[in-house]
């Protein structure tokens, strides 16, 4: 037994790089519902997802467009969303609201519910170190970086220099796109499939391309180090673009506030354009080391437990704490009178 405040090691999985898997896709896809929150956190039942201006279809060399103006102005005007703390929030109380209304637990029969960065760390295990907690309620493994559900615990950490950055993404995308002036965050809950696994991801999508499908969008600085830093940020975006099941992929570079270039990607062909620094069937072998380690670890139902990688060991490490009856699942989801949302057992 730990003692408190302390967590003990429950085990600690060391990826093979060797394995490569033979399923280098998700499964079968099936898109569940949507949502929206707007600007002031409440609810927003958006009808239209902003689309990718046709002559953002195709790559831009030679480019001299200010990103500085728009984002500020609607700032001031409120038509952003300012209080990220209760955003993050929000975005996942109303993802498990759409849950129950929708009955989708015992519908679907998922085996993971979670948010779509948390996949996409599994994929990059040889790049980046994260922490994210696990709990099981009904059969179901919830995932998620948050700890509690307690406010404090969804504090908006970034930087000065990450909010500018947030601030020309923004620009870039009204740029791109037909998006209005109010920052409605549109998300998107799909089901995913991956060798035996049934996951519920939830998504942010900003905008579409003309066939519907998501466009992922990057807005980032030009580096020196163009090769090395680029294929880094495109093993990401890749596992960022496949898990959302985007086919295109739209980055905007830029030198300090001003866009210089646009690279328009299609997805499915980054692999073989970086396969001199990283393989995908290496990375969904990793998915699938973490997902059947993650089921192998997590017993008690509604205990907490928390999930480290180490790029550095290539390791993916189990923990529990002595008090785990704290975690993030809200008591209105717990303790719903209803067996109707949930999977059987």
């Amino acid at each position: 037994m730990a003692e408190k405040g302390v967590k003990e090691l429950v085990n600690c999985w060391k990826f093979d790089d060797s394995i490569r898997s033979e399923i280098n896709s998700f499964g079968l896809r099936k898109h569940l519902f949507d949502f929206g929150i707007d600007s002031d956190l409440s609810l927003n039942e958006f009808k239209v997802i902003p689309k990718l201006k046709e002559e953002f279809h195709h790559n831009r060399k030679g480019l001299d467009i200010s990103l500085e103006e728009g984002y500020t102005e609607a700032k001031e005007n409120k038509k952003l969303i300012t209080d990220y703390d209760n955003h993050r929030k929000q975005k996942w109380t109303q993802f498990l609201r759409f849950l129950q209304k929708n009955k989708t637990i015992v519908e679907e029969e998922p085996d993971f519910v979670t948010l779509s960065p948390i996949i996409s760390d599994f994929f990059n295990v040889e790049e980046s170190d994260s922490t994210f907690f696990a709990v099981k309620y009904r059969g179901v493994i919830y995932l998620l970086r948050n700890e509690t559900f307690d406010l404090e615990e969804w504090v908006d950490k970034r930087t000065d220099e990450q909010i500018t950055h947030t601030s020309y993404l923004w620009n870039f995308q009204y740029l791109i796109s037909n998006k209005k002036d109010s920052d409605v965050k549109c998300y998107r809950v799909d089901r995913i499939d991956f060798n035996g696994n049934k996951i519920i991801v939830c998504y942010n999508v900003s905008i579409i391309d003309r066939n519907g499908s998501p466009v992922f969008v990057k807005c980032r600085p030009i580096y020196k180090k163009y090769m090395t830093e680029e294929n880094k940020r495109l093993l990401r975006n890749w596992s960022d673009c496949v898990i959302e099941g985007a086919h295109t992929l739209v980055v905007g570079r830029r030198y300090k506030s001003t866009l210089q270039e646009l690279i328009v990607r299609e997805v499915d062909k980054i692999p073989s354009k970086c396969r001199s620094y990283w393989s995908d069937s290496k990375c969904f072998s990793f998915v699938d080391q973490s997902l059947e380690f993650i089921k192998s670890c997590v017993g008690s139902e509604l205990e907490l437990y928390e999930f480290r990688i180490s790029s550095k060991d290539k390791t993916l490490s189990c923990f529990r704490g002595a008090d785990n009856s704290r975690h993030f699942l809200p008591k209105f989801y717990t303790e719903c009178d209803s067996d109707d949302n949930l999977k059987n057992d």
